[in-house]
């Protein structure tokens, strides 16, 4: 069930993106059973839905390789990540009133902003410029993409 034949143009970027997305994926499962095992410690009700919600956009896109070029931009968000798990870490381990932490929380600032708000951004006019009717059949072959394209 694959919305693009090997000769798409698509093809091999839904392709390419395949290994990224099982790590992230497994990232997404291991992270919301850490989250859950440490209920309400490590987050609420809203970080599990969050981790929810993007394991089933991950799992319905990445099994059917459809959308690779929103995969790719909505990805580089989370490298905002790295920076806010170093932050957790400063604080748990009592420095939290260090340099570290002013570079950490600005780097932390800097990718948030670039990557979820500017990249998501542009992303998203472009996803809404280039929609096409190829992306409705998908949703008609794909089950789950239509809640997908919702989120």
């Amino acid at each position: 069930q694959q919305p693009y034949g090997s000769s798409s143009e698509w093809a091999a970027g839904a392709a390419a993106i395949e290994p990224t997305n099982t790590i992230f994926l497994a990232f997404l499962v291991y992270d919301v059973s850490h989250v859950l095992l440490e209920y309400p410690r490590l987050g609420g009700a809203d970080v599990i839905a969050h981790h929810v919600l993007f394991a089933l956009a991950s799992y319905v896109c990445g099994s059917n390789r459809v959308f690779p070029w929103p995969f790719a931009w909505l990805i580089i968000g989370e490298l905002s990540t790295l920076p806010l798990n170093l932050r957790w870490v400063l604080i748990q381990s009592g420095r939290g009133d260090t340099r570290l932490m002013t570079w950490t929380n600005r780097c932390f600032a800097f990718t948030f902003f670039l990557g979820r708000v500017v990249v998501y951004g542009l992303g998203l006019l472009h996803l809404g410029a280039s929609w096409d009717p190829h992306v409705e059949e998908a949703c008609e072959r794909v089950t789950g993409l239509r809640v997908v394209c919702a989120l």
